[in-house]
């Protein structure tokens, strides 16, 4: 049998794994101009009546659907790892592991209803009590519900972010000694031709003109936080699960399974066994 918590630790590589691929591939799609931020007329005929123009954006190249399984397949080795490690647990303790779960939950007030359903009180009372500290429930560690939180919902849609842009150099623009930093922009960016900013045209900036506009990706990480960098939001996430991990490892250096594997449905340890009588197969 695999060692103790190797089989999780196994996830959380597999799962920085396609982090980086996604980071690489993210970098080189972003590096190939996909999007640019176009001076063009206001819509509606305004551009000739009051002299206005608008700042809008053209996609130039779709972002990758691939980048969705990416991002879910990093987010469910996550979760998977957060299982596996409370499952080795149990097994550590000479317990059954069926139906373990790590204990995500709506609330404070759910956890220790959460922690028996899922069987974590097999694990014993020092891994109970870590979990409590760990608050893994809406409202209490933010980033940890995000694993679960994100791993369901790419079982009902692709995780796909989308592009944002950010850092228009309004001293340039201007024409004045304004630091790069000074009036940073950001606009999430849905589809081709979305006006970004309708201004008057007082900047004199030519039709057609692509403002030196920079870009990166976002992703939507649900309800409380919202559209994030999506790299720098999984990072946050796995390093969560990565200290999650060392948090309860911790808690038994050196361990090894037990030589006989409990057996049952209630986490007991293996019944005696009992003599088989072969079938009588006649004269």
């Amino acid at each position: 049998m695999i060692a103790p918590f190797e089989a999780s630790k196994l996830k959380l590589e597999r799962a920085a794994e396609h982090l980086q691929e996604f980071n690489r591939e993210a970098i080189a799609y972003l590096n190939s101009k996909p999007c640019a931020i176009v001076v063009e007329p206001f819509p509606g005929g305004l551009h000739e009546q009051m002299g206005t123009q608008s700042w809008n954006a053209r996609i130039r190249k779709a972002i990758p659907t691939k980048f969705s399984t990416l991002i879910g397949d990093a987010v469910h080795n996550l979760r998977s790892a957060l299982d596996l490690l409370i499952c080795d647990l149990v097994r550590i303790n000479n317990k059954n592991p069926d139906n373990v779960y790590f204990p995500f939950c709506s609330s404070a007030a759910d956890l220790p209803h959460a922690i028996r359903k899922r069987n974590v009180h097999r694990a014993g009372r020092d891994v109970v009590q870590a979990i409590e500290s760990l608050k893994p429930y809406k409202g209490g560690n933010v980033v940890l519900r995000l694993i679960h939180d994100l791993d369901i919902a790419d079982k009902h849609q692709a995780l796909l972010p989308v592009l944002s842009g950010v850092s228009l150099p309004l001293g340039k623009l201007f024409g004045t000694n304004l630091p790069d930093n000074v009036g940073n922009w950001q606009s999430l960016i849905d589809h081709d031709g979305q006006m970004i900013i309708g201004t008057e045209d007082y900047l004199k900036i030519p039709l057609g003109t692509e403002l030196p506009a920079r870009f990166f990706l976002a992703l939507d990480f649900g309800p409380g936080v919202g559209f994030r960098p999506v790299i720098e939001g999984l990072h946050e996430l796995a390093h969560e699960a990565n200290r999650v991990f060392q948090a309860l490892t911790s808690l038994r250096p050196g361990a090894v399974f037990p030589i006989v594997p409990p057996v049952g449905g209630r986490g007991g340890a293996a019944p005696p066994s009992r003599p088989v009588t072969p079938p009588n197969k006649g004269p």
